[in-house]
């Protein structure tokens, strides 16, 4: 089956695309931000943690640069769902339109490190 990196894994649109791709046998590289979101794929799907079949990456601050430099490394890559965003609920908007910004250039840097890769 497929490998698939999946940014944003606790994400909910993120969580159900998990969820799907396990289900049909596909390997998955996921990432979040802190080991406390990964603990908690990683107890929703022990069995395929275990395996293998479900890895979990911590990207602390999708917005660097380099931040996916080293997980689209990750041999057998051959998908990357980029679903990952710099969510927050404190707004402001000088701060937002500077998010919007990072978050469409956070695929377009992912993919580039993996095509670097």
């Amino acid at each position: 089956m497929t490998k698939v990196l999946l940014t944003g894994g606790s994400g909910f649109i993120a969580a159900h695309i998990l969820e799907q791709l396990l289900a049909k046998g596909h390997s998955v590289v996921t990432t979040v931000r802190s080991e406390d979101k990964a603990a908690k794929i990683r107890e929703a799907y022990p069995s395929q943690a275990a395996s293998g079949d479900l890895v979990v990456a911590i990207v602390p601050d999708i917005a660097q640069p380099d931040a996916f430099d080293e997980v689209v490394k990750t041999p057998g890559l051959e998908v990357v769902l980029h679903t990952a965003s710099p969510f927050h609920f404190k707004f402001n908007f000088p701060l937002l339109s500077s998010r919007l910004v990072r978050s469409f250039l956070g695929p377009i840097r992912c993919l580039a490190a993996r095509r670097a890769a």
